[in-house]
Formats: C-alpha cells, sequence, structure tokens
C-alpha cells in the first residue's frame, strides 16, 4: 500500500457511529464510545481464548497522550507522566492480559466502597469462584477488600498503605523498628499482616512469631506479571500520532491483541518446533509479527504502476528530440485534433507535441 493511500484511510478511519452515543451529561453516555465495538471484542476473545494460571496480577498501565480528554491523567512518578489509565488482570506468569477496564472518571452507580475497591471487584468477576491469587500493590489493598475477595473464594496478596482502614494499630510507622531480618505476622482470622518485628499488641490482632513471611517472597515473584506484558506490547508498536485520544485507545487495544496473540503461540504446544536434538526453538516477538501481517495480507497485494519513461533495447530513454520534418503530433490525431510538431522520437516512429510526450507514453506503457 502507498503512503498516501495509508495516510488518507487513517484519516477517514472510523470504528463506531458518533451519532448513537447520548450527549454529554446523560447517564447513558459513553466516554469511548467511539472504540466501544472493538473494545467489546477484544475484551470477550482474551476470555475465550485462555485461561490463566493460578497466580495473577492486578495493575494499571497508562496510554501516553498529552491532548485535551478530560479523564486524563498525571503521574509524576511514572515514565509516562501525562496519559489515560487503564486497568488490567493479567497471568503472573506470561503478562498474558485477561481483563481490562478504562478509567474515564467517576461513575454514577450509588455508594462504593471506594475506586480502588470497586476496580479489583470488577475486574476478578471472570475468576469468581475459581480460588485464583491475585496480587496487588499498596493502592488496591485494603483488609476490608481481602474479606470480600475470600468470601469469593478469591485469595488476595500484596502490599498495603498503614492509613489503611482496619490495619492492626501496632504496625504503624513509629512502631516499625530498623532491624533487618526479623519479622512479625498479625493475625485476624484468616487475614495476616507481615511486618518487621513489633512488639506492640493490637485489638483483635494476634502476633505470630516464625523464621519470616514467605509471603514477600511470593509478592515479588508474582507481582511483575503485567510488566512482562507491558514490554511485549511496547517492543514494536503500531501507534500513530493523532490529536484524538480514542485512536490512541485503538492502537492499544491492536497492541495488546498482538502481544496476547504471541504468548498464546509460546504456551501452546502444536506451535513449538524443535531442533534435531530436542530442543524447543523459541520464536521471537518480529519474526511472530512478520508472519502475522503476511496472513493478514494474504494475496492481497498489487504491485505499484510506476509512471515512468521506458527505455529502449539500447538503454536510450525516449527523451524529445528536433524531428526532420514537422508533422501531425500522434496524440493530437487520435483525439480529432490537427496540430503538427517538429519534435518527437525516432524510435517512436512518430512526432509529438512537447506537452503530449509524457501523457502519449504513460497511456502507451498502461495499456501493454
Amino acid at each position: 500500500m502507498a503512503r498516501d493511500r495509508f495516510e488518507k484511510i487513517l484519516q477517514y478511519f472510523h470504528y463506531n457511529d458518533s451519532t448513537t452515543n447520548p450527549a454529554r451529561g446523560d447517564a447513558n453516555h459513553d466516554k469511548i464510545h467511539h472504540v466501544r465495538p472493538v473494545f467489546s471484542i477484544v475484551q470477550r476473545r482474551l476470555v475465550e481464548n485462555y485461561r490463566p494460571h493460578k497466580s495473577v496480577t492486578l495493575d494499571k498501565a497508562m496510554i501516553p497522550f498529552r491532548g485535551r480528554v478530560s479523564y486524563r491523567q498525571y503521574l509524576p512518578a511514572k515514565p509516562c507522566k501525562f496519559g489515560v489509565k487503564v486497568w488490567q488482570l493479567a497471568d503472573s506468569s506470561n503478562g498474558y492480559v485477561y481483563q481490562m477496564e478504562v478509567y474515564t472518571g467517576k461513575q454514577d452507580t450509588g455508594r462504593e466502597v471506594g475506586l480502588a475497591w470497586r476496580v479489583v471487584w470488577d475486574l476478578t468477576r471472570v475468576l469468581s469462584g475459581k480460588s485464583h491469587h491475585i496480587y496487588m500493590d499498596n493502592y488496591f489493598s485494603s483488609p476490608q477488600l481481602y474479606q470480600d475477595l475470600l468470601k469469593d473464594d478469591l485469595y488476595g496478596c500484596g502490599t498495603c498503605r498503614l492509613n489503611r482502614k482496619g490495619w492492626p494499630d501496632a504496625l504503624h510507622k513509629n512502631c516499625l523498628p530498623k532491624q533487618k531480618g526479623v519479622s512479625k505476622l498479625y493475625q485476624k482470622e484468616n487475614l495476616v499482616a507481615a511486618c518487621c518485628e513489633c512488639p506492640a499488641k493490637t485489638e483483635g490482632w494476634n502476633a505470630c512469631r516464625n523464621k519470616g513471611p514467605e509471603v514477600v517472597e511470593n509478592y515479588n515473584k508474582h507481582m511483575n506479571g503485567l510488566d512482562h506484558g507491558d514490554q511485549l506490547r511496547m517492543q514494536y508498536s503500531t501507534t500513530r500520532r493523532s490529536k484524538k485520544f480514542w485512536k490512541y485507545l485503538f492502537w492499544f487495544l491492536f497492541n495488546t491483541a498482538v502481544a496476547c496473540s504471541f504468548i498464546l503461540m509460546r504456551e501452546s504446544v502444536n506451535h513449538q518446533k524443535k531442533s534435531k536434538t530436542g530442543r524447543v526453538k523459541e520464536m521471537c516477538q518480529l519474526k511472530f509479527r512478520q508472519n502475522l501481517a503476511k496472513q493478514l495480507v494474504g494475496q492481497h497485494r498489487q504491485k505499484r504502476r510506476h509512471e515512468v519513461l521506458q527505455k529502449d533495447s539500447a538503454g536510450r530513454s525516449h527523451w524529445p528530440t528536433s524531428m526532420p520534418k514537422s508533422r501531425r503530433c500522434k496524440l493530437c490525431s487520435s483525439r480529432k485534433i490537427r496540430k503538427e510538431s517538429k519534435y518527437g522520437r525516432k524510435i517512436c516512429d512518430g512526432n509529438l507535441c512537447v506537452e503530449c510526450f509524457e501523457p502519449f507514453h504513460v497511456l502507451s506503457f498502461t495499456e501493454e
């Protein structure tokens, strides 16, 4: 495809009918209505084609964007400081994205425990009752959330902020000694809070001594699952510059779908290639994308028609020159126009006007 044709298609590229979206201020107004069909298809396919392992990671991803959009975020601690947040639930072993939700601002859905609680609860509905282990950072963690997940046969693990409601009072900042290698666990029913050694007691929590919290090792092992997916998604990004955010969201969905497809190919036993010694040969993502592009294009390939002047067998170009005698122009004669010219080309066997020289040759080569 020519560059200009690609840019023209991209200029008029749309994914949904904007007239079907209710006006702003309406309760049914969808802020990502432009790409809602694509988002729904990708979301459904991600769930249908994969079953996650026991451990999953819940974290946020950023779509870089500095334009005007009402739900743009500013995160100074992130490499990408301006953009739109996307909550994601990914497999901790390979980074496969299983669930997504674009943060478009506050939702008018009635009373809720909090934004972090709602995000975790919404993304984990597809795993309800399946005994998965969900790892998250301190933005989402809270004792109340872990109790609710446990009632739903889901296990939560993550770092927790000391000012969270329900956190044991004996484990606040002033009670944490600086001695390394010493830890203490506080347990309340089925919840366990782990930190450094602290001799104080707190109401409802019982101190449990042990050699070291294994939960810390598990958290460090499984929490970086979403980072693997982000690396695959951003390694060969297809994003194009635009003033409209919904186009950035489309490219984000496209790159996520390709990265997850690559993960599925690696996980599938039927797609593994082995060497003569029986060693499994891993395919790189670049090779996978090249094969994917060929499959998408298929036989729909057409050579570009170059409007250039050909050369004769002697390698001489068809440049105009003075002819021995003025005669009627061949192109003008074919158009029933009587006009003479003293210019032409001997190998073309005829005279041509200077302005008719290029159209005559382009027409001749096109018909051939």
